[in-house]
């Protein structure tokens, strides 16, 4: 069976290394980035191969982008005759999806 895997973002050396050595004794797959950007770098395989590996999907090859633009996320989206309400709803995101 796969390992469950987890990237951490963890910019104190000291508690990354405190998730990393509990996480693997629980036999999690870890993946530790040190600070934002390292994260970002490694956040493509969490969010693109990763889980159609582990579910034994095909992977997409199609490419999203994000760009850091603050957009307000609504406290309400139409659906039907009913509503969603987002999580966050009401909240300020600080990235968004490149048209």
């Amino acid at each position: 069976m796969n390992k469950i895997k987890i990237l951490i973002v963890e910019d104190d050396p000291n508690l990354g290394k405190i998730l990393l050595e509990y996480l693997e004794a629980k036999n999690f797959e870890i993946s530790l980035a040190v600070d934002g950007e390292d994260g970002l770098d490694k956040f493509e395989a969490f969010a693109s191969f990763f889980g159609a590996d582990f579910y034994g999907l095909e992977r997409n090859s199609g490419k999203i982008t994000l760009i850091k633009n603050a957009v307000d996320i609504p406290k309400a989206l139409p659906f039907g005759n009913d509503k969603i309400v987002p999580m966050q709803a009401g909240k300020t995101c600080a990235w968004q999806l490149k048209h």
